[in-house]
């Protein structure tokens, strides 16, 4: 069994990796797990624990139904946590003008659903993970962060390909292996 996902990846541009560094100095004290923007990607389903023989037609089916799909244009806009303030669990750079990108999950949610996969009950909200908090001492400090940067506009981008990922959990940080990449 092996960790996978499906996703797009994200080349950061300048101005999210200033919001990013600002983000870790205002936050240094707090206890936070910073994604590396070297492997800054887009999560379009996450399947968990996958046996070889599913890993192979899910690799089948993506390139079947998604390639020629065409480039996907998405502006990353904003800051936000989830679930909430109170509770930060995952601070994330928004995603905006998104209809093409929410069809394209569309389709990979349905080819799953086909291969009787079930990704994640959760509703698609594309977002980047910036880092996943373990403890914050101030939930003052990051929501004043998350309010003055609410409707920044840090970089538009163009997705030309999804990559089925393995993910191997080390203790310095998640290796993604790429399994299949799919020209859209």
């Amino acid at each position: 069994m092996k960790r996978t996902f499906i996703a797009a990846d994200v080349q950061v541009g300048e101005k999210l990796k200033k919001i990013i560094s600002i983000l870790r100095e205002e936050l240094s004290r707090d206890s936070i797990k910073w994604v590396d923007t070297e492997q800054m990607h887009l999560t379009l389903a996450f399947l968990g624990d996958t046996d070889d023989e599913v890993m192979e037609k899910v690799s089948r089916s993506l390139e079947e139904r998604c390639s020629g799909f065409g480039s996907i244009g998405f502006e990353i806009k904003g800051l936000g946590v989830f679930p909430d303030v109170r509770r930060p669990r995952v601070i994330w750079a928004g995603i905006e003008e998104a209809a093409m990108l929410l069809n394209l999950q569309s389709v990979i949610a349905s080819l799953l659903a086909s291969l009787s996969i079930t990704a994640e009950e959760r509703e698609f909200k594309p977002h980047l993970t910036l880092g996943r908090v373990k403890f914050i001492r101030n939930t003052e400090r990051l929501q004043r962060l998350i309010y003055e940067h609410q409707g920044a506009e840090f970089q538009k981008v163009t997705i030309k390909k999804v990559i089925y990922y393995e993910s191997i959990l080390q203790p310095a940080g998640p290796l993604y292996k790429p399994l299949s990449t799919i020209n859209l």
